[in-house]
């Protein structure tokens, strides 16, 4: 607002008798010019006193001084404020000072001319160190009571000081001095201030305060007292503070609240072509008790005015160093437009940008940057920030980066909360395209920290030279939305590392396609991402289905590097609905390691409608892409309980050349997979490459208290490429249940444990390890190795201390066990004969039920044999299960069973070993059972088979032992029939084979006694005459009837026992038995009850006792 007057009302020069013979004395030059003489001198300094001051549009006034003085001190003792319309000029290098309380106006043609400083205040007096003042207010108070005063110490304001109004002028100073405009509100409206290379300082006090005068006469300086009430400085319409030169000049700002807006601007550094080598340029510092505020002015029309800006810079063709910029006050906000800049543009270093807000920094579209420019040789400062709360939206920045030859220096900010929201709205450190420097990393303590909507925190290089490190140190932290994200980066072109990621947090959610990255795109490697918190959720994917929340480092294609160590420290893990934790290598390189301890829960939790692409699945991912040359890394997880559901995977994988990583996971409590997988594999363009001295076991490893697989959930190690698959290795301290198939449109999938060599693949598959207290398999698991490519399956080994149970066929008709399988197109690997695999299984007992096998087979038509099974167990049951061997053309496999107890079989249950399914030759394999401490027990017509059969080739061999008189239910026959428990070794075509049955050289009835074959009479006492009507009782020998082979042996468990049935002699041997006592009474015939016992229904339990109907007194007996 324009507040001076018309020249034609306006009085002139008036001074006043304070000062008495020693007054100020007017004296006319000519009409444009007027002089002031007089005035009281004391040493150095010189006084004058006004009741009223103003000077013309046009006019001139010029102040007199002898040699020698140093300052002028000017006060108005009136009422009015002084209104400067023209020029103010010293004659001489003296200081000016000028005091008017009641205020000062700088017209717009008003000027400075003058060779010293120039102070011009609203207070109301000079304080002096020798307790005198020049007061304005009390003008009538002796001011100077001694012969030499000192320079003054401070100005005293009183009341409510007078405003200080510069209204379209340009004042300056000369180069190096102090130009200062000390008083109430301080408002610079279109106006220049221009202090070469010198100081010039505005503020403003509300009430009653001092002022203090730092410095001397050649060095002005001015320092505001704390807890006083301060007023407001302002620039506006394009004002400008310039203290630009070849080395010095500051620029100090003290207030309530700083408003600098309308493209003004507060300019420092070092000028085009000045400056030397070593040059310095001063400081930007504003502090504001309440805020300081760079935005658009909004008119009541709605035209927005723009923002100003604080710049400290050292020009294209200067040298020299630009100072810093310090921002203190309780709030700062930077609009639209508005900008902080401290950088270099020429040859020499930038300073910091230091900001410390009470409350809150709020950066709405406005910009804190500090850097090293195009064609800049030097480096950048440091941003620093402290705070309560900081806000970006709108594309505010902080930004410390270099576009030249220079480092970058480090931002580090703490504040009580930071927010970043929205697409630009971002933090960076960075090093440009063909720029030449480091960065120094982004430092960041908070309490909460909010990035969302496609705000980042970026650390990267795109020239020549590292990326800083991002440490960020959180007790809360969110990043959210598409493109939202933290990056720690070397872009396409540069050539240099990337220095990571850091957080530490309490709780971490990262969701809705919002990611942490650190990647190489260049010729570098690129950092790690290390997180240590007590929780981390990764959840969904962005508005953009392709934008995945998550974890991520990565070798870029085209790019040359390796990727860093992804390391998650926490108590908790959480990745659900499509986010991923992801290690990739898509050009050359190599991709460290994921490594993650979760001290209580690892869950990975896939969408409810499933990706076609395996890519797009939720989980952790270690791969090397199609093309890619280089080594994927492990994934290594460590954890009380992992859950694993919905499809969500663990998966490492090779398209490119290279080497493949593992997945260790130590679940010390449980490991759950529901429609889950981990996925270890080379895929149809990976081709496994090592050097000799560098073979990776790759492989899936679990150690767990309980592993369960359902619903489809697949342990899987394959390769679909050139190179072996890796193993699969599972140690479970207690059980592992492995229960049905997938959902979905996964419905043909088993849960279980598979390594395989697939079609079109060379390599061979990796064994499968297995050991736990008990496994079950349900529902269509299996636990499979196979090829259908060139390579062999891998051995299937399983150790169970306790039992196994395999149970069940899927509703794909998939059934449950354990599978070793070379299929159709199956073949060895060049320079081996044969394609197969082993199945080798310990227990103490094992169970196959309702369709329920143990099975290797070849379904190749390639020469070579099928593989063994081996399996030693106390107790083998056999219900609706089988035990089988099988190919289409090559021999059979061979089977061998030590059986401890008892080997049991029901229900079409089947051992079999069976070459040459198609017309075409091949030998039986054999069967081994060693039951020599146990028994065979096969329930009869129930069609329980042991086979050793071939087509055209010969039939294999089948040695039993068993206990002597241990096998019952099943006998050797020359062929199957449908409902008999056969032993055969067969051809259909050939010779067929042998069934031995070993029995141990025993005479089982050594040291029996032969009972009688005739009936002997029995003496029975008078009172156990047997009742008219009641039958007498007859024994027969039925052979052992469920007692042991001898008293030395025990009772096996799970026997079979058949019902008592009616005697037929022609299949029955009967012996009656007499005997005689003289203690009975051989004239009384005993009545006889018969029981019988069919020979081929055998019990290994006692014969239930019987009574035989008595006389009531043999009964009370």
């Amino acid at each position: 607002m324009t507040l001076y007057l018309e020249n034609t009302t306006l009085a002139q020069i008036v001074p006043d008798n304070t000062l008495g013979t020693e007054r100020s004395i007017v004296a006319p030059i000519n009409p444009q010019l007027d002089r002031i003489d007089g005035g009281a001198t004391r040493g150095t300094n010189l006084f004058h006193s006004f009741s009223e001051f103003n000077i013309n549009d046009g006019r001139t006034l010029e102040f007199s001084n002898s040699t020698g003085i140093q300052n002028i001190f000017s006060r108005v003792t009136g009422q009015n404020p002084s209104n400067l319309f023209g020029t103010l000029r010293v004659l001489g290098d003296a200081n000016l000072f000028f005091l008017n309380p009641n205020g000062i106006i700088f017209g717009p043609n008003a000027q400075l001319d003058l060779r010293g400083s120039f102070v011009g205040s609203t207070a109301s007096s000079l304080l002096f160190s020798n307790g005198t003042q020049f007061s304005a207010k009390n003008a009538q108070v002796p001011p100077l009571l001694t012969v030499d005063v000192p320079f003054p110490i401070g100005l005293q304001f009183e009341g409510v000081p007078g405003a200080i109004q510069v209204q379209g002028s340009n004042l300056q100073t000369q180069q190096g001095k102090t130009l200062a405009l000390l008083g109430g509100n301080v408002n610079l409206e279109g106006s220049y201030l221009l202090s070469p290379g010198g100081r010039v300082e505005l503020g403003g006090i509300a009430e009653v305060g001092i002022v203090s005068i730092e410095g001397d006469s050649s060095n002005l300086r001015f320092s505001f007292p704390d807890g006083v009430l301060k007023a407001d400085v302002s620039l506006s319409a394009q004002s400008k503070v310039d203290v630009l030169a070849g080395g010095g000049g500051n620029i100090t700002i003290n207030a309530r609240n700083f408003n600098l807006s309308e493209e003004s601007e507060l300019i420092a550094g070092i000028n085009n072509n000045m400056g030397s080598q070593g040059a310095k340029a001063g400081d930007i510092t504003v502090n504001a008790s309440d805020a300081i505020l760079i935005k658009p002015e909004i008119e009541s029309s709605g035209t927005i005015k723009k923002s100003g800006r604080i710049t400290n810079i050292v020009f294209p063709d200067a040298t020299g160093d630009s100072g810093n910029i310090f921002l203190n006050s309780n709030i700062l906000e930077l609009g639209d437009g508005a900008e902080i800049n401290v950088s270099t543009s020429g040859k020499g270093n930038a300073g910091d940008i230091a900001i410390n807000t009470r409350n809150d920094i709020f950066l709405a579209g406005g910009k804190l940057i500090n850097g090293v420019s195009q064609q800049a040789e030097g480096n950048s400062g440091d941003i620093k920030i402290i705070t309560d709360s900081l806000r970006l939206i709108n594309g505010g920045e902080i930004n410390a980066s270099t576009s030249g030859n220079g480092n970058v220096g480090e931002i580090n900010i703490r504040a009580g909360s930071i927010s970043l929201d929205g697409i630009n709205s971002r933090i960076l450190n960075t090093v440009s395209k063909e720029s030449n420097g480091d960065t120094k990393g982004i430092n960041i303590d908070t309490n909460i920290l909010s990035v969302k909507k496609g705000a980042e925190i970026n650390a990267s290089t795109s020239g020549i030279r590292d990326a800083g490190k991002i440490t960020i140190n959180a007790s809360n932290m969110l990043l959210d939305g598409d493109n939202s994200k933290i990056v720690s980066s070397v872009s396409n072109g540069a050539t240099g590392d990337s220095q990571g990621i850091e957080i530490n947090t309490a709780d971490l959610s990262v969701k809705n396609g919002a990611e942490i990255n650190a990647s190489t795109s260049g010729r570098g490697n690129s950092g790690s991402v290390t997180i240590n918190a007590d929780s981390v959720s990764l959840e969904s994917r962005g508005q953009n289905p392709e934008k995945k929340s998550g974890i991520f480092t990565s070798v870029s294609r085209d790019a040359q590097g390796n990727s860093g160590e992804i390391l998650i420290n926490t108590n908790k893990l959480e990745v659900k609905n499509g986010a991923q934790i992801n290690a990739s290598i898509s050009g050359k390189g190599n991709s460290n390691n994921i490594i993650i301890n979760a001290r209580n829960l690892i869950s990975l939790i896939g969408e409810e409608e499933i990706p076609q692409r395996q890519d797009e699945l939720t989980g952790i991912y270690a791969s090397v892409s199609e093309n890619a040359v280089g080594n994927s890394g492990d994934i290594r997880i460590n954890t009380d309980i992992l859950e694993v559901k919905n499809s969500a995977q663990i998966n490492t994988s090779m398209s490119g050349l290279g080497t493949l990583g593992s997945i260790i996971i130590n679940a010390e409590k449980e490991a759950s997979f529901d429609g889950g997988s981990a996925f270890i594999g080379v895929r149809e363009t990976g081709n496994i490459i090592e050097a000799s001295n560098d073979k990776r076991d790759r492989r899936i490893e679990i150690s767990t208290g309980s592993l369960y697989l359902n619903n489809g959930a697949q342990l899987s190690a394959s390769t679909l490429g050139k190179g072996d698959s890796g193993r699969v290795v599972i140690n479970a301290q207690d059980m592992i249940s492995i229960d049905g198939v997938g959902r979905g449109n996964k419905l043909t999938e088993s849960s279980g444990v598979f390594s395989a060599v697939e079609s079109q693949a060379e390599g061979n598959g990796g064994n499968i390890e297995i050991t736990a207290s008990s496994i079950s398999l349900k529902n269509g698991a299996q636990i499979r190795a196979s090829t259908a490519g060139s390579g062999n399956p891998g051995t299937v080994v399983i150790n169970a201390q306790n039992q196994l149970f395999f149970d069940g066929i899927a509703s794909n008709g998939q059934p449950s066990g354990v599978i070793s399988l070379v299929e159709a197109t199956g073949k060895p690997i060049t320079g081996q004969q044969t394609a197969r695999g082993n199945i080798k299984i310990n227990a103490r007992s094992l169970s196959l039920t309702n369709g329920a096998e143990v099975n290797v087979s070849s379904l190749t038509s390639q020469p070579g044999f099928a593989g063994n099974i081996d399996i030693t167990s106390p107790s083998i049951r056999l219900d609706r299960g089988g035990i089988k061997s099988q190919t289409t053309s090559g021999d059979g496999g061979n089977i061998t069973l030590k059986v401890q107890d008892l080997l049991f079989m029901r229900h079409d249950s089947q051992i079999s070993t069976t070459a040459g399914l198609a017309p075409s030759g091949g030998d039986g394999g054999n069967i081994t059972i060693d039951a020599s401490k146990g028994f065979i027990v096969a329930v009869p017509y129930e069609n329980n088979d042991i086979t050793a059969n071939a087509y055209t080739g010969n039939g294999g061999r089948v040695t039993i032992k068993p206990k002597p008189e241990g096998i019952f239910g099943i006998e050797e026959r020359k062929r199957e029939t449908k409902f008999t428990s056969d032993i055969t070794a067969s051809s259909q075509l050939g010779i067929d084979g042998v069934v031995e049955i070993a029995v141990p050289d025993v005479d089982p009835s050594q040291g029996l006694t032969q009972l009688p074959d005739t009936p002997r009479t029995v003496a029975v006492n008078d009172g156990c005459q047997v009742s008219a009507g009641q039958e007498a009782v007859q024994f027969f020998d039925i052979g052992r009837g469920g007692t042991p082979p001898s008293p030395d042996d025990l009772l096996s468990v799970d026997t079979s026992l058949m019902e008592w049935s009616p005697f037929f002699a022609e299949t029955t041997n009967s012996y009656k038995l007499e005997t005689t006592n003289n203690s009975l009474r051989p004239d009384k015939d005993i009545q006889r009850k018969t029981f019988t016992s069919n020979l081929e229904a055998l019990s290994t339990t006692q014969v239930s006792s019987f009574t035989a109907k008595m006389s009531p007194s043999c009964q009370s007996r």
